[in-house]
């Protein structure tokens, strides 16, 4: 994650939980190590860091650092074409769950992307139950000051997410700064009119309600207000 004050390097963060979750370190757990870790050497723009990575891994793992570093070349590579087609195809299916689960990895990759989600209506964009409480820990940790990753594991684990964290941790892809930006602004976007959206259906239900019983004020409050909420959406 880019922090605004590195309190854990990362890096070494997820190097040591990989480790654990594969203690015997045989041949393919080595490999699983190393494709884990790619997403956070990904996100990396300094390439004396991301080769001192490279050697740290290979050392600790006893694997061929020129071998690591080839293989990281073509993870760059397939990770743009990967972003570039899972993109269209969000934009394409407008699938929530998606969106919102490629938003809440955009916030753990970066903190001023916390700050933008958070000047958007913060956690409430999430509509999962799960991502929601991940985005509103990011969010508190955000206002301290800086988003420590060791603090932030320690508090999804008391409140049983760690799995989750990690899944959404390892699935990743390598971003460029402008293709976040551009993802970021059309994820709130549409996480927005989607909501919009849910409520005015949510009004109109009650509406038909209202409208059978005769309730004739509430009828008409819930009209201006299907208005009102229809000329959000239209605006964003």
């Amino acid at each position: 994650m880019e922090k605004k004050a590195e309190a854990t390097p990362y890096f070494d963060y997820r190097l040591k939980l990989e480790m654990e979750k594969r203690p015997s370190l045989d041949l393919e757990d080595k490999i699983e190590i190393v494709k884990a870790l790619f997403p956070t050497l990904g996100k990396n723009k300094d390439a004396v860091r991301i080769r001192g990575f490279i050697k740290k891994l290979s050392q600790r793992l006893d694997l061929d650092e020129e071998s690591i570093g080839a293989e990281f070349e073509k993870f760059k590579r397939d990770g743009e074409r990967r972003l570039f087609r899972s993109h269209l195809s969000l934009r394409k299916r407008d699938d929530r769950e998606e969106m919102e689960k490629t938003l809440l990895q955009l916030m753990l990759d970066d903190e001023e992307i916390i700050e933008t989600v958070e000047k958007k209506r913060g956690s409430h964009l999430f509509r999962n139950p799960s991502y929601r409480l991940v985005a509103e820990k990011l969010i508190d940790l955000s206002k301290e000051g800086t988003v420590d990753s060791a603090r932030l594991a320690d508090q999804l684990e008391k409140e049983n997410l760690s799995s989750l964290i990690s899944s959404v941790s390892l699935s990743k892809p390598c971003w460029k700064e402008y293709s976040k930006e551009r993802m970021v602004r059309d994820y709130i976007r549409s996480l927005e009119r989607n909501n919009s959206q849910r409520m005015i259906d949510e009004l109109i239900e009650k509406i038909k309600t209202w409208e059978n019983k005769g309730e004739e004020k509430k009828v008409g409050k819930g009209l201006e207000e299907l208005t009102s909420l229809k000329k959000q959406i239209i605006s964003r």
